[in-house]
C-alpha cells in the first residue's frame, strides 16, 4: 500500500521516525511517503494517511489516521489541536492512557471507530552492540538525543554534561549550556545514525517532559537503545514496566537535578559491577522490541487497520442503505466561473458514498451547462436546469429550493465540493431515525489562493474552517459556525415560510440556515468534509457589499421571533437591534478636525502579497484596508502585519487612520520601525463592539514599517475586524 507520513516539522523526532517507518515499510512491500502538507498528500494520491503532528487536521479525501503519541493537555489546552484531533477517521496508539482519552472522545462525539496499536517506533537493525567489549573495557558512554524542543530540565543536562563519559546529542542551538566536551553534535535524520551512536557508546537515556510523564506516554527513545541491544536506563514509567518489565534500569525522574545525576551514574556503576546481568537485560529488552514494536511490526498495524477500518465502514453504509436510502436534492447555483468548477462540485455529488440524489442546477448568469447535462453520473438520478438570471443571491437561492424533490435536500455552490464520505457522515448515523426534522451539519475546510503558516512549521493552502458552534450567544456567532454547503435537511423544514424569499444581496445562506434552527436543533458530524474554494480570481467578497448592513438587519428583524433558532437563549430582542443600529459606520471616533482642512488622503489599503495574516484571519479588501484578524492566543502574538499602501505624494508630515471594530478580548495596533525589532507607536484596545479609530502621525517615511494587530499581554482570544487604514498627507 502507499502510505502518506503527514508532518510539517523539519529536524524533529517526526523526522527520524519517518526515516525509520521508510525503511521498514519498504521491508514489509509497503510505500511510506513524507509530505508536509494538503497538495503533498493529493500529489502522492495515498491509500490512507498517517497524520503525526496534532497541528494538521484531515484536508484532503482519502482516510486519515492520527498516531497519537502527545499528552492530553495538548488538545484539552488548546482548541484547535482538539478539532483536529476530531477530524481524523481513526486513530493509533501505545499508550493506555491515550487509548482511554480516545474512546471517550469518540463516544462523546457519537463514534466507535477501533483504536489501533501503532507508534511512530524504529526499524530492525543489523547493528548490534559490542557490549562485552565495551564493559570490559568500561567504555560506556551514556547517550542523549533530543532536539529539546521544550528546554527540560536544563540544569540537570549541564550537571549531567560536567560527568564523565557523556555525550549529548541534537541541534546545537538547543545544547549550548552544556559543556562542549559533553557536546556529541547534531545527528542526521536518516533512520540509522541515531542506532550508531547507541552502538558506539552502548547505553542509552530514556527521559520524558513532565506532561509525558503524568500521562504514562513514551518516547522512541527506548525503542531506539533497545533496538542495536545497547542497555537502555530509564525513567521509571508504568508503561515501561509493563512491556519492557526488568530488561531495562530504572530511575525516579522527579529527583532534583543532582540526585538525578548521581542515580543515574549510580546505574552505570551497578552495570560495570554485574555485566552479566546488564547483556541479558539488554538481549530481553532487544527481543521485546522486535517481536512486538519494531517499524515493520507498527507499519503492518497500521495496514491492517485501515482495511479492518474500510471493512467496518462498508458494513454500516450497507446497513444504512438497507435501512433508508433517502432522495437526496442537491442545489448548486451556477454561472459565476467556468465550467470546470461546476463540473468539480457535481463529481464530488457522484462520488458520495452513501445516498441518492438529484441535482437541481440554479443558473444565474449564461453558461453552456451541457457537459454536465449531457453525461450520466453515478449515484445522481437526475440534474435539472432552472434559469434564474438577473435576480440577486437570494433570489437564485429560492428559486432553486423551491424545486426540491427530495426527503433531504442540501446546497452546493459551483465553486465548492464534498469530500467523498460527506454524506455518509451526516447521515448514515440517524439511518434508522426519522428524516422529517433532521439538521445535520459538518465542519468545514477553506482553500486560499495563498499558503499560509501551519503552526509549528510549514504552510498550507488548505485549513481548517468551522468546526462546530463555538457559541451560542448571537445569530451572528451560531451563523459562523456554518458554511453554505456543510449542511444535509429534511425537506420538511422548507415551510411556506422558509419558501418566502427575503430579497437578499448577501447573507441569504446565513439566514436560511438561521430560519431552519428554527425548525430544527443542529446535529454536528465532529468531521470537515465540506470545502469552499477561494482561491479563484474574481470571486465576489460579500463581506464589503454595499447592502451588507441592510441585509444583515434584514436577517435579524425577520428573526426575532417565533422564527429565531431554538438553540438560541431568549435575549431582549430590541437589544440587539439597538446595539447592532448603533455600529453603523455613519460616524467614526477619529476626530477628523484635528486635522488641518487641508489634508487629504494620499494612499489606501494595504499590499496583500507583501502581507500577512495568522491562520484563521483572512483578507477582505485589500484596496480600504480590511481584515478580520483572530491573533493567536498567545501573548503578544502577531495576528497580522500589513505593508501600507505608499503615499501618492510626498509631504512634510503624514497620518495613519485606522478604523476597525474589537469583537473579543483585547488588541494591541501598532506600527513597527523598518528593521521590525521595536515598535515606533503601539496601544492596545478592548472589545466594546462599537467602531473604534487610531491615529497615528508620521513624521519620518523612511522609518516607517508594517502595520501590526496583535494579541496583548495574556492568554486569550481576541478578534479585530479592521475596516480601513488611510494615510492622510498635508501640504507638499
Amino acid at each position: 500500500m502507499k502510505i502518506a507520513f503527514l508532518n510539517p516539522w523539519r529536524n524533529a523526532a517526526e523526522n527520524q521516525a519517518f526515516a525509520s517507518l521508510r525503511i521498514a515499510a519498504n521491508r514489509v512491500n509497503h510505500e511510506m511517503i513524507h509530505c508536509t502538507n494538503s497538495t503533498e498528500v493529493d500529489h502522492c494520491s495515498p491509500d490512507f494517511v498517517l497524520v503525526s503532528a496534532s497541528t494538521q487536521a484531515k484536508l484532503n479525501d482519502y482516510p486519515h489516521y492520527g498516531v497519537i503519541h502527545e499528552p492530553r493537555d495538548r488538545f484539552l489546552s488548546n482548541r484547535a489541536y482538539f478539532n483536529n484531533l476530531l477530524s481524523y477517521d481513526g486513530y493509533l496508539t501505545i499508550s493506555d492512557t491515550l487509548e482511554r482519552f480516545l474512546r471517550d472522545v469518540n463516544y462523546g462525539a457519537g463514534r466507535t471507530p477501533r483504536i489501533g496499536f501503532c507508534y511512530n517506533t524504529c526499524q530492525r537493525q543489523e547493528r548490534a552492540t559490542d557490549l562485552a567489549a565495551l564493559l570490559g573495557a568500561r567504555a560506556l558512554k551514556i547517550t542523549y538525543f533530543g532536539t529539546n524542543w521544550d528546554k527540560r530540565r536544563q540544569r540537570f543536562f549541564q550537571i549531567l554534561g560536567d560527568s564523565d563519559k557523556v555525550q549529548i546529542f541534537g541541534p546545537e542551538k538547543s545544547w549550548i549550556h552544556i559543556r562542549r566536551s559533553a557536546y556529541g553534535g547534531p545527528v542526521d535524520f536518516d533512520g540509522d545514525s541515531v542506532q550508531a551512536k547507541y552502538v558506539a557508546n552502548g547505553i542509552g537515556l530514556c527521559m520524558l517532559s513532565d506532561q509525558h510523564l503524568a500521562d504514562n506516554i513514551i518516547s522512541n527513545r527506548i525503542f531506539e537503545i533497545a533496538s542495536v541491544g545497547a542497555i537502555a536506563v530509564c525513567c521509571d514509567l508504568p508503561w515501561i514496566r509493563r512491556y519492557f518489565g526488568d530488561s531495562v534500569y530504572y530511575f525516579d525522574q522527579t529527583l532534583n537535578d543532582h540526585a538525578l545525576r548521581d542515580a543515574i551514574m549510580k546505574i552505570r556503576e551497578t552495570i560495570y559491577a554485574d555485566p552479566a546481568a546488564a547483556i541479558q537485560k539488554a538481549r530481553r529488552a532487544r527481543e521485546i522490541f522486535e517481536t512486538t514494536f519494531a517499524a515493520e511490526i507498527m507499519v503492518e498495524n497500521a495496514v491492517q487497520y485501515h482495511q479492518a477500518s474500510i471493512a467496518d465502514r462498508a458494513v454500516t453504509v450497507k446497513k444504512a442503505e438497507q435501512a433508508s436510502s433517502p432522495l437526496i436534492s442537491v442545489v448548486i447555483r451556477c454561472g459565476s466561473h467556468a465550467i470546470e468548477y461546476l463540473q468539480r462540485a457535481v463529481q464530488s455529488v457522484a462520488r458520495q458514498t452513501f445516498g441518492e440524489y438529484e441535482v437541481i442546477l440554479v443558473r444565474h448568469k449564461e453558461l453552456d451547462v451541457s457537459p454536465v447535462l449531457g453525461r450520466q453520473w453515478p449515484r445522481i438520478r437526475s440534474i435539472r436546469l432552472v434559469d434564474s438570471p438577473g435576480g440577486n443571491r437570494s433570489a437564485s437561492l429560492w428559486a432553486g429550493l423551491k424545486c426540491v424533490q427530495g426527503q433531504l435536500w442540501a446546497l452546493l455552490d459551483e465553486d465548492d465540493w464534498w469530500f467523498s464520505d460527506h454524506l455518509e457522515r451526516l447521515l448514515v448515523p440517524y439511518s434508522n431515525a426519522p428524516v422529517d426534522r433532521l439538521f445535520a451539519y459538518s465542519g468545514s475546510i477553506v482553500v486560499r489562493g495563498k499558503p499560509q503558516a501551519i503552526d509549528g512549521g510549514g504552510e498550507d493552502l488548505r485549513a481548517l474552517y468551522t468546526f462546530g458552534i463555538e457559541s451560542f450567544g448571537s445569530l451572528h456567532t451560531v451563523a459562523s459556525a456554518f458554511a453554505s454547503n456543510c449542511f444535509v435537511a429534511s425537506a420538511s423544514l422548507l415551510t411556506s415560510d422558509v419558501l418566502m424569499d427575503p430579497g437578499m444581496d448577501s447573507a441569504e445562506d446565513s439566514y436560511l440556515i438561521l430560519s431552519l434552527l428554527a425548525e430544527a436543533d443542529p446535529v454536528f458530524s465532529y468531521a470537515a468534509t465540506s470545502v469552499f474554494d477561494r482561491s479563484l480570481p474574481g470571486q465576489s467578497n460579500f463581506a464589503e457589499h454595499p447592502r451588507r448592513r441592510d441585509d444583515e438587519l434584514t436577517l435579524m428583524l425577520r428573526l426575532l421571533g417565533r422564527r429565531r433558532p431554538r438553540c438560541l437563549p431568549p435575549v431582549d430582542v430590541w437589544k440587539g437591534l439597538a446595539d447592532f443600529w448603533a455600529k453603523r459606520p455613519l460616524h467614526v471616533s477619529v476626530d477628523y478636525e484635528v486635522l488641518p482642512h487641508n489634508w487629504e488622503t494620499v494612499a489606501s489599503g494595504f499590499e496583500q502579497k507583501q502581507s500577512y495574516v495568522c491562520r484563521g484571519s483572512s483578507f477582505v479588501n485589500p484596496k480600504t484596508g480590511s481584515a478580520a484578524i483572530c491573533p493567536p492566543i498567545e501573548p503578544w502574538a502577531y495576528g497580522a502585519e500589513l505593508v501600507l499602501k505608499r503615499p501618492s505624494r510626498s509631504a512634510v508630515e503624514y497620518a495613519v487612520v485606522a478604523e476597525f471594530t474589537v469583537t473579543r478580548g483585547v488588541i494591541g495596533i501598532g506600527i513597527l520601525n523598518v528593521a521590525g525589532d521595536d515598535f515606533l507607536f503601539r496601544k492596545k484596545f478592548s472589545a466594546n463592539g462599537h467602531l473604534q479609530s487610531v491615529q497615528i502621525r508620521v513624521r519620518d517615511l523612511k522609518a516607517l514599517g508594517r502595520f501590526v494587530i496583535q494579541n496583548w499581554d495574556v492568554p486569550g482570544e481576541s478578534r479585530v475586524d479592521l475596516v480601513s487604514v488611510r494615510m492622510f498627507a498635508g501640504p507638499e
